[in-house]
Formats: structure tokens, sequence, C-alpha cells
């Protein structure tokens, strides 16, 4: 199982020029002799607005790149659209540790790619980088311009300009919005979306909004049961009058059943790679018997364990998923059996004696169709006396996993 393990873990990396093509979506650039290309474009889900982009002329042909320096306008689909524009960006501190004294923005020039979110007769767009984001509008009767939300210190008082709701009630008009209209917007993208649809509907614009609406899945639940190989390696030190001496103990290759839930939450961005997993997971474990010294030993643990830990993902087709996962894990002893058999004295532990810690836990797997998966697991050693010094118990195991999501 170990040389499987491995073996898979070596599979997915190199695999990673087939996968790459998976985000390759038709698209369009428009360069700056306005030529337009229709080309298969690299969706990447940028989380900040991106300065260059890698595309294909179609499936069978080495991927290129362009820059903002030779485009002014790409797309995706009915759903991405970005448009090179120079503009005056707000760079100032939302980070409470290092916000300005400065009444006014600390307005900046740069020529960016600004995402178009909704477009008519009132146009909204959103930029972002790293900590930074910003809104900006345009209207037929106005150029592009930053929608202004910041925080300032005054003193030791942080002072609040929401500016941006002012800015919209002068330039952004319709007989349908009142006063609250426009003091209950908030600086957020759901927000401004809905306003701005809101007023190209109201002057008989119906307006193009540029949001991916494709069904994700954001949570999954599956039933996971499994088989395991387990290693338990046990000592103690005990005092035989004259001398003390340290009985050991080897179980390896341990067959047993375990069987969890997992719960996997996708991260709603950079398409779906990233997930946070929890699967609880129980297990019984028994072995028996003898030390180096002849000493019997019998050993029967049931233990809940608590993997918490991420997931990436690589698409090869939306239905095949190959994908690493690193766990931290923590286990309780929900009932155990631990007899030791050690000059001339049977020891018995109860659960309080068992002081699990947390380990690693590396795995690998494949999903298919979103339903059926399969999982290999490997730990580190885990002690299961804690910091106990005459005990130690160190417990590992690899492990095959089948997995249904039932939702």
């Amino acid at each position: 199982m170990r040389n499987f393990f491995i073996f898979l873990i070596i599979l997915i990396l190199f695999s990673s020029s087939a996968i790459s093509q998976t985000y390759y979506e038709p698209g369009y650039f428009i360069t700056n002799n306005g030529k337009v290309n229709e080309v298969l474009i690299k969706n990447e889900d940028w989380q900040s607005n991106p300065t260059n982009f890698t595309y294909k002329i179609d499936k069978e042909t080495k991927a290129q790149s362009e820059d903002i320096t030779n485009v002014k306008e790409f797309g995706i689909g009915s759903y991405v659209k970005f448009f090179r524009v120079t503009v005056d960006i707000d760079k100032s501190s939302n980070d409470i540790n290092r916000l300005s004294r400065s009444r006014t923005p600390d307005f900046e020039s740069e020529t960016v790619f600004l995402k178009v979110l909704v477009e008519g007769k009132g146009n909204l767009y959103f930029y972002k980088s790293k900590n930074l984001e910003r809104y900006f509008f345009k209207t037929e009767n106005s150029e592009i311009e930053q929608l202004i939300n910041r925080r300032f210190l005054i003193g030791a008082s942080i002072v609040s300009d929401t500016k941006f709701q002012d800015q919209l009630k002068f330039n952004i008009h319709c007989p349908d919005f009142d006063a609250m209209s426009y003091s209950s917007i908030s600086y957020s993208q759901k927000s401004l979306v809905s306003f701005f649809k809101g007023y190209n509907e109201c002057n008989d614009v119906q307006p193009v909004v540029y949001l991916d609406t494709r069904k994700r899945d954001l949570f999954r639940l599956s039933l996971k049961p499994g088989i395991r190989s387990a290693n338990l390696d046990v000592s103690f030190i005990y005092d035989d009058i004259f001398r003390d001496f340290i009985s050991e103990s080897s179980f390896s290759n341990y067959n047993s059943f375990s069987f969890g839930i997992e719960s996997e939450y996708t991260l709603p961005y950079n398409n779906n790679k990233w997930s946070i997993i929890l699967e609880p997971t129980f297990n019984n474990y028994q072995a028996k018997g003898e030390t180096e010294r002849g000493n019997p030993i019998y050993i029967n643990i049931s233990l809940l364990e608590f993997p918490l830990g991420l997931r990436y993902k690589f698409f090869l087709t939306p239905e095949n998923v190959l994908y690493l996962n690193l766990f931290a894990t923590y286990s309780i002893a929900v009932s155990e059996k631990f007899n030791y058999g050690v000059g001339g004295t049977d020891y018995l532990f109860t659960p309080s004696d068992l002081e699990p810690i947390p380990g690693l836990m590396l795995g690998a797997g494949y999903l298919y169709n979103n339903k059926l998966s399969i999982d290999f697991k490997i730990t580190t050693k885990n002690q299961l006396f804690g910091q106990d010094q005459e005990w130690s118990a160190k417990y590992s195991y690899m492990s095959l996993v089948l997995g249904y999501s039932i939702f």
C-alpha cells in the first residue's frame, strides 16, 4: 500500500501539463490596433486584477501570453470582462494599524485592467490588489471615477468617509430612488451590483452583469468506510528492585476497519481548487502478542479521530479529479482495554490514561463525477500517552478509504 501511495503522489504531480488544459475557455482579446482575437483563455479565477493572461489559438496549439501593454480588453464567455484604463486609485490602507491621518484620499494614477461588473447606462467596475479593494463607476455624462469609502484618524478617533453614497446620489438618478436608496448602500459587490442593476432598469436599459453564475457545489458530505494497516510500538520502563528494565513490543501491519463522515467546504475562488476538510472517523484497533521478554500483551482500543486540513484539487476533466490532502489530526479514546504483563504485574489502563496529542496525515485521492472517491492516507507516529515518562505507545497507519457523496 505504501508503494501505491507513493506512485499516486508522483502520478498527480507529473500530470500538471495535462491538468493545465482544463481551464482554457472560449474568449477574446482586443489589441491596441483594434484587432479582435477569438481564442481560448486560461481562466485563473483571478482574485486580484491581472496584468497579463495566457491563451491558446486552439486546444492543440502551444500556450502564449499577452499583457496590459498590448491588450486593451479581454473577456471569457459571458461572465468575465476586463478593460485597460488609467485611473486614480486611492491607496489609503484600511488596516486599523496603518490608517492615514489625511482627510483626503491618497490617490495614485495607475494603468490597470478594471473588471466589469455591470454595463449599461451606468457602469460598475472593480479593482483588487492584495488587501486593496476599490469600486469605480461611469455614466453617460461622466468619466470613470472611484467610489470613495475609507477610514482615517482624527486624533485617537477613527472616522469613516462614506463619500461613495453622495457620489451615487449626485450622479445616479431614478424617480424610484429615495434618500434611503442611497444611504442603505454598502461598499460591497452584492449591494453595488444590485443598485446599478436597479438604476439601469429604471432607465429602461437591460444591463449586462458579468458575474459567474455557473453552479458551484461549495459543500459536500460523504460517507467514508475504509480499511487500514496499523503499527503500534509500545515500551514500558519498570523497576525490578535492582535496576530498571525497558520492555518493548511492536505490532506491525494489523488490519482494521474504519468509518468516517467527511465534510468538505470548497473555497469559492481559484476555480474551486482549494477545500477545507473535516473528517471525524471511528476505528477499532486490536492486537495481541508477547514482548521480547515473553510478557503477554493485549490491546483493544477504539479511537474517534478528528482530521482537519486542506485539499488541493487537480481537474483532469470536470468529472475526473485528483487531489492531495494535508491534515492535522487529534484522536480521543472512546473505549479501550490495554493489558500489559511485565515484572509479574498485569497493567490495565482506562481511557483517562490515554491522552492523544496532535499528529499529521498526508493523503492523495481520486474523485469521479463529484460522487465516488478513493483515498490513500498515511500518518505520522502519534504518542497515545502524551508526556508519560514510563509508558510510550506510538500509533501510525496507512489506509485505503472509499467515499460516496450523499450531497
